[in-house]
């Protein structure tokens, strides 16, 4: 995704389409227009990235808390040896672009999610360097990879065509508490063991 200010400065006169925006609030419809055939580059300009399709929005989050400075590598021992590949921030850069998790490299090259304990999980060992290959819970985005999760877990199983099933996942959940009312008892049981079994098929339940 890039906002309207990527899509004027390189004068992208494309014509604005609808689509759907899904974030933890629920889904909004919305207009944009699409680009293609853009690539980022490393400051260092060792490593460059061909782009996805990109869509107009103005919903990118523009919180620089979550970025990496060097002084805050700098208090993480493990961190130390990488603080002098991480530029200073910027506080006047712009923040433009949305990188998503199909550009799978971009998250590959982000091995930081590091942790100490001893190897082989025996207090009697060394204690060694580990990696995370999942995502952590207690991170910010966490409720974001909590909701996507369900939506895409409905969505695989939708073969099934349970309509409803995907429309409470889609429509009525915040992060993962479901928020629905129905007219009786036997409804909204009926709905919830459909939404279990369904969710229970990707391991989600």
């Amino acid at each position: 995704m890039a906002r309207t200010e990527f899509f004027d400065m390189f004068g992208i006169q494309s014509p604005s389409l609808p689509y759907s925006l899904k974030t933890c609030a629920g889904i909004m419809e919305t207009t944009g227009r699409r680009a293609i055939g853009f690539q980022i580059e490393s400051m260092d300009g060792q490593t460059s990235l061909p782009l996805p399709g990109l869509i107009e929005c103005n919903e990118i989050p523009n919180d620089r808390s979550e970025i990496p400075s060097p002084s805050a590598v700098l208090r993480y021992p493990h961190l130390k040896s990488v603080a002098h590949l991480i530029p200073d921030i910027d506080p006047d850069a712009h923040i433009l672009l949305l990188l998503g998790r199909d550009i799978l490299r971009v998250q590959q090259d982000g091995n930081f999610l590091r942790f100490l304990w001893f190897r082989d999980n025996d207090p009697s060992k060394d204690i060694m360097e580990y990696c995370m290959k999942v995502h952590v819970f207690g991170n910010s985005p966490s409720p974001t990879v909590a909701i996507y999760g369900l939506r895409k877990a409905a969505h695989l199983e939708g073969k099934e065509q349970d309509s409803e099933v995907q429309q409470f996942v889609e429509r009525d959940f915040y992060v993962d508490d479901g928020l629905k009312s129905l007219p009786t008892v036997e409804a909204t049981v009926n709905l919830l063991k459909r939404t279990q079994n369904i969710l229970a098929r990707s391991k989600v339940f």
